[in-house]
């Protein structure tokens, strides 16, 4: 018998308009919808969003979906937002989709709080 795991977000606030965004279990289209409600109150002008997606046990064409909308949402609002940890078949699904490239990917939280650091640098000597 597998072990089902339910689907849990967790929103972590880091301070300064940063946040991880922790997703566990199966994204599918109930999931995303919760997913959805979550990032959407955290995409706010120069927020910082990180979704650590390491604890996924899947993902359907919803979750895809979701993660898509999340990004031009974020890109829209002004707003960085990251994939954290991606497990190879992730990475794998979004490849095969055509969309890998669209997505900011990290394995080390220190490593994706340096990136997006360094593009809001980059954003606010650009405005000037």
């Amino acid at each position: 018998m597998l072990d089902v795991v339910p689907f849990t977000v967790q929103a972590v606030d880091l301070g300064h308009r940063r946040h991880v965004l922790n997703l566990r279990g199966d994204l599918d289209m109930a999931a995303a919808d919760q997913a959805w409600e979550q990032v959407n109150e955290l995409l706010t002008p120069g927020a910082l969003v990180i979704v650590d997606v390491s604890r996924l046990g899947l993902m359907d064409s919803s979750g895809l979906r979701f993660l898509l909308l999340a990004r031009r949402e974020a890109e829209a609002r002004g707003a960085t937002l990251v994939l954290l940890r991606p497990r190879p078949w992730l990475r794998e699904r979004l490849r095969v989709g055509g969309v890998l490239e669209l997505f900011d990917l990290h394995f080390e939280l220190s490593s994706a709080l340096q990136s997006a650091g360094a593009a809001a640098t980059a954003t606010e000597a650009s405005a000037n």
